[in-house]
């Protein structure tokens, strides 16, 4: 909720989720080495039209030059912190995310790369005189001055802190003390939600932000104006998880949201696609925004707060739902969860224009490693699922400023959710 107002001094309410996930690797080997993805870096084609499809889809750009920039950008931290590395590795990647539909899968692989640089070394922040609220700046200076990738800060806040976090980019505050302030909220008091996408053409999400920057800069009062209502929506949707236990309001929110968007950035930028999926969500009785840029969106089954009270049975089923589990919930006792026929049914008529749609699942914790923590080595690294399940042999190692010797590691995998 807020976005786009992230890139222009305003707020957010960001969520991760552990439907996709970004995965980087590192190995020692005597040279340093960065792995093209046979999918998104290919530089072999059976034909011409294959090149021109793949291109289509997949955009001109891979992964390998987020990895390139990121250890380059990691490089240079060390040296501004007086820090030595030494021994070389070879770094590949995977993702799971659906490419250049405004889910931050560029800031997912530059976030796990650096986080994996981290660990490989055995460095924490306090070795790279970072603070953790300062991190998500970096991620995104990688994007912007090194690689001229248009783009916020919410996508890379969320990414460092993981679960829900409502997140003021004020430019008062970021000037005073060098980040935003980023408070994280309990992900169970989240309604059920889902997510849509555009699985036909993609195009590059930076685009979308493109000229609406340029407005904002010249003072332009439509930008300008709206940029600050729809950082409030972020306050508005705060406060109905928070403070009021009202989650259905969030629908109203998201509607106002995608509407003052569209209004900003005209039908021309948003794209008649994007249009499309919105207006395929609302058939279905769902509110929906974009989640990021565009190509996606986030869904909320509308509900009045008379449909509430009767299908949940009153405030103790409320806060029995509250306590469970997003994926042990009762549709019954869920009155913004479709059942699973219904889910079915909605997916197919989603998967027929070009789409593709599924239940959100939020991830309820930080993202492993957490930065900052003590680091430990072992034999190898793994974080999967998005639950920040952990299988390690390690044991604890004293904080340092100078780099340990990765030579005794088989491996460092790190994922981001």
């Amino acid at each position: 909720m807020g976005n786009p107002s992230d890139g222009f001094g305003g707020k957010t309410l960001s969520l991760s989720i552990r439907n996709f996930h970004a995965e980087v690797t590192l190995r020692p080997s005597r040279r340093l080495v960065l792995v093209a993805h046979p999918e998104f870096d290919p530089s072999s084609f059976s034909s011409l039209e294959h090149l021109a499809g793949h291109t289509d889809q997949n955009g001109y750009y891979g992964g390998l030059r987020l990895l390139k920039a990121t250890c380059r950008m990691f490089k240079q931290l060390c040296k501004d912190a007086g820090v030595e590395v030494s021994g070389n590795f070879t770094m590949s990647y995977s993702t799971t995310i659906p490419r250049m539909v405004g889910l931050a899968g560029s800031s997912a692989i530059i976030t796990a790369a650096f986080k994996g640089l981290m660990r490989f070394y055995g460095l924490t922040l306090l070795d790279l005189k970072l603070k953790k609220e300062a991190l998500p700046q970096k991620i995104l200076d990688i994007e912007v001055n090194e690689l001229g990738i248009n783009a916020g800060l919410q996508d890379r806040v969320i990414q460092v802190y993981g679960g829900l976090v409502h997140m003021n980019f004020d430019s008062k505050l970021i000037k005073t003390q060098g980040h935003g302030d980023y408070t994280p909220i309990d992900p169970k008091l989240l309604p059920t939600m889902y997510l849509a996408w555009n699985t036909t053409v993609a195009e590059e999400s930076g685009k979308v932000h493109s000229t609406a920057k340029q407005r904002w800069i010249k003072g332009e009062k439509l930008i300008v104006d709206g940029m600050k209502e729809v950082a409030s929506f972020a306050d508005e949707a705060k406060k109905a998880l928070v403070a009021d236990n009202t989650p259905e309001d969030l629908a109203g929110l998201m509607q106002k949201n995608f509407a003052l968007r569209r209004k900003m950035y005209g039908d021309g930028v948003v794209g008649e696609r994007n249009i499309e999926l919105v207006s395929l969500a609302k058939n279905f009785g769902m509110a929906a925004k974009f989640s990021g840029s565009g190509g996606a969106v986030v869904c909320l089954r509308i509900v009045n707060n008379k449909n509430k009270s009767s299908n949940a049975e009153g405030e103790k089923d409320q806060e029995k739902n509250k306590n469970n589990e997003e994926n042990n919930k009762d549709e019954a006792d869920d009155p913004f969860a479709f059942t699973e026929e219904e889910e079915n049914k909605i997916r197919l008529s989603f998967i027929s224009k070009g789409y593709e749609f599924a239940r959100i699942h939020p991830n309820l914790s930080a993202n492993q490693p957490e930065v900052g923590s003590n680091i430990k080595r072992s034999t190898s690294y793994f974080s999967g699922g998005g639950d920040a399940a952990t299988v390690a042999a390690a044991a604890a190692i004293k904080n340092t400023k100078s780099c340990r010797s990765p030579a005794a590691k088989s491996g460092i995998v790190l994922q981001i959710d």
